[in-house]
């Protein structure tokens, strides 16, 4: 448990200290029963796979794999969490059996989820979940550097639309660059939907907001630099309408976020459409010039997945464009072979 008597260590309570002071928490320790299980492993980096000492590991409730694409809706409880130590190891104990994901944090490291490919990741899409109905070792987690070091700071809240069942439970916010796509920094989105996040260099960026189930969303773009080195109230809105949900109609224009992202050599791309109409959907390159066009067509409501192989591009940011009726947006993704 964490201060604020929670399980979850997003929304643990920040204690101030004075200098020569001393505080007093109270924390109250649930029993775990006794059929609990237990998982553990190893924080890594990816390149020599050296063991990172110290640091935290977070399980959640929730099934995913991401070659079915498939999740079930986040269970809220179980959250799990457990210490590592100074040889990089973790063990947690969890006494309600199922599918959990399996995120870590450690300093001067972006946040990473577990999953079978041995390499960091930094969203739940391409994460995969575990069956915890035994103990299992050997859940390694690998972790990208977080290169952050300057003066900015940067603060906002986190909404859903439409409003109703605010859940901010598990949310992450990252902050991406605009001109070289690499994440700096990141932050957790507390009890009442808001985050602070330090340490950004000279750039211009936007903030990522992730939680288990739903698409990312992503806020404006800002810049910091000598004359603006702190933004208050960047705001993210997340659409509460869980990804998997095939069924309804949708009641507006939707263009996703293509899936994997970076990818090698091929990726989907999906938009809901509320009406029938006619779809184009095209790549560009940075320049601005036409590449491929991927459809061209009537489609019907719902929504719609399509594919793009890459094989014959070399890496690099690519665009792809969906027109449908008067609705037209544009999303980056990232190439890397």
């Amino acid at each position: 448990m964490f201060s604020g008597n929670t399980p979850d260590p997003f929304f643990s309570e920040s204690v101030n200290i004075d200098s020569g002071g001393s505080v007093s928490i109270d924390l109250s320790l649930p029993k775990l029963a006794p059929s609990s299980v237990s998982i553990s492993g190893r924080l890594l980096r990816p390149i020599p796979g050296k063991p990172i000492p110290l640091g935290l590991v977070v399980v959640r409730k929730g099934r995913h794999t991401p070659a079915q694409k498939k999740t079930d809706s986040l269970q809220i409880p179980p959250v799990y969490a457990g210490f590592v130590n100074e040889e990089g190891s973790y063990n947690v104990s969890v006494d309600d059996t199922g599918y959990y994901f399996i995120q870590g944090f450690a300093n001067d490291y972006l946040p990473t989820y577990y999953n079978t490919q041995n390499v960091p990741t930094l969203f739940w899409q391409n994460a995969d979940s575990v069956l915890l109905n035994s103990s299992q070792s050997n859940l390694d987690l690998y972790f990208e550097r977080d290169s952050s070091y300057g003066a900015g700071k940067v603060s906002g809240n986190v909404s859903f639309s439409p409003a109703g069942n605010e859940d901010f439970e598990g949310i992450t916010v990252l902050v991406e660059s605009v001109t070289n796509t690499k994440y700096y920094a990141y932050n957790f989105c507390k009890a009442d939907g808001s985050y602070y996040i330090t340490n950004l260099p000279y750039g211009t960026y936007v903030i990522v907001a992730q939680k288990i189930g739903l698409n990312n969303a992503t806020s404006y773009i800002f810049t910091i630099d000598s004359s603006h080195t702190y933004f208050s109230n960047i705001n993210i809105i997340l659409d509460p309408t869980d990804v998997e949900n095939e069924n309804p109609i949708p009641d507006k224009f939707i263009l996703n976020q293509n899936y994997p992202n970076p990818f090698n050599p091929s990726t989907t791309i999906s938009f809901d459409l509320p009406n029938r109409n006619l779809v184009t959907l095209k790549i560009f390159n940075p320049l601005g010039e036409e590449i491929a066009q991927l459809y061209n067509d009537i489609l019907n409501a719902g929504l719609h997945n399509i594919n793009f192989n890459a094989a014959n591009l070399p890496s690099g940011v690519y665009f792809y464009r969906l027109k449908a009726g008067s609705f037209v947006q544009t999303k980056k993704m990232i190439l890397l072979k």
